[in-house]
This record gives C-alpha cells, structure tokens and sequence, in this order.
C-alpha cells in the first residue's frame, strides 16, 4: 500500500502552502500493488522510475519467480512521461545476479539493493534508473 500512500502525500503537499520549499528530484517506486490505479504523468519530479517484476513483457521471468504479493502492472503514466526534465520509466528485476525471487522474495523490500547498482546498457536500457544512496 506504500505506493496509494505516497499518491496521496504527494497530492497533500503539492496542494499546499508548504510547497514551494520542496525539491521533487526523483520518485521511486518498488513493487506497487495495484499500480495501474495511479497515475504519475502530471507530477513535478525530475525523474520517477518504477522497479519490479517483468509481468507480461518479452522474456518474463516464470511466474512462479516474480511478485505475487502484487503482481507488476505499469504505473500509470510510466511508460508515456513528458519529454523534457522528467526521465523515467520501469526497471525489471536483473537476471542472473543472484537476487532472490519468488512469490514473496520478489516483492520484499531486502531484495532491492539492486536499484542502487544498475550499470548503464545492463539494465533494459534504462540504466538511468540508477539510485545514488544518500
């Protein structure tokens, strides 16, 4: 439920009197449950990348090894963000790298230390979905 909670945050602030103290540099999304019910074309970040399970796309892991707490439907708006600033788009679990999965090591949150090591062409190209820890 972390993704509808953030979804509402963001709505909160952005309508706020707060919000002009706010730097939006990159939004994050690991594993959504339910991802298609939101929609992230309009929001004022730089950057917004969606990690997960490869549900339904060319060369998808079996089933038996991606996320059945939530099964990886595309965010809304993923896949169609604005030209400009904002980059973004969906990073797959990587195969082969020993990452553990499964129906529920897929979707724990332990097994995301991935995102922080993506190498630029290794990834789908989409080695932007790099994050630089803080």
């Amino acid at each position: 439920m972390g993704f509808a909670y953030a979804q509402g945050m963001i709505d909160v602030v952005r309508n706020s009197t707060i919000k002009a103290n706010i730097k939006w540099s990159g939004y994050y999304i690991l594993a959504p449950e339910n991802g298609s019910a939101g929609d992230v074309k309009d929001l004022p970040f730089e950057e917004i990348w969606q990690y997960g399970s490869d549900l339904n796309q060319p060369g998808a892991d079996p089933m038996w090894l991606q996320d059945g707490v939530a099964p990886q439907v595309a965010v809304g708006g993923i896949n169609n963000l604005p030209s400009g600033n904002t980059k973004g788009g969906r990073a797959f679990t990587p195969k082969n790298q020993n990452i553990p999965k499964g129906f529920v090591e897929s979707h724990s949150i332990g097994n995301y230390g991935w995102i922080f090591s993506i190498q630029p062409g290794l990834q789908n190209n989409l080695s932007n979905g790099y994050v630089s820890p803080r």
